[in-house]
């Protein structure tokens, strides 16, 4: 079975403790972590590693070994909620600081070529077909900046839904 990784956002009262559970490693993003310094600090000073030492420096490290990236949102204004938001982006250290031009963009190159995760994002709340549209085009630009080789973007109107259709284990 292929390992994913699970980056989700409940309430309090909804978060199972953080770790593995057979194959998947589950990851809450509350309480919000240690919002990323821009330091560059996981590019020069600890490679593909986060500077700051809290839970969340484990995060490159997962993400370069997990098959499939799962997360879990609710949608706000098309995009992620403030902690899963904080999480991805102390994800800097998968990346490597030096730019490239793919496909008319700037792109970092990947500290890991080799390894590609499939990329999928479940939001779940009320939005607007305008707010899913912006979250789609901001999962794509993800899946790109991370190198993902496939992504997908669904949309559940409550977290219960969400979680049932990626086969929560809790």
């Amino acid at each position: 079975m292929a390992t994913r990784l699970i980056l989700y956002d409940f309430g309090p009262e909804e978060r199972p403790a953080e770790g593995p559970v057979g194959e998947d490693v589950y990851f809450p993003a509350q309480p919000l972590v240690q919002r990323c310094l821009g330091c560059f600090g996981c590019w020069v000073k600890t490679p593909g590693r986060c500077v700051l030492q809290d839970r969340a420096s484990v995060l490159p490290e997962l993400l370069k070994h997990c098959d499939e990236w799962i997360i879990l949102s609710p949608i706000v204004y098309g995009g992620y909620s403030v902690c899963v938001k904080a999480a991805i982006e102390r994800c800097l250290g998968y990346l490597l600081p030096y730019l490239q031009t793919s496909q008319g963009r700037m792109r970092h190159w990947l500290r890991y070529p080799h390894h590609a995760f499939r990329l999928r994002v479940c939001f779940y709340g009320p939005c607007l077909a305008e707010e899913r549209e912006i979250a789609r085009r901001l999962v794509f630009s993800n899946s790109r900046n991370l190198g993902a080789r496939q992504w997908q973007a669904d949309f559940w109107d409550a977290a219960d839904q969400a979680k049932e259709a990626i086969g929560w284990k809790f």
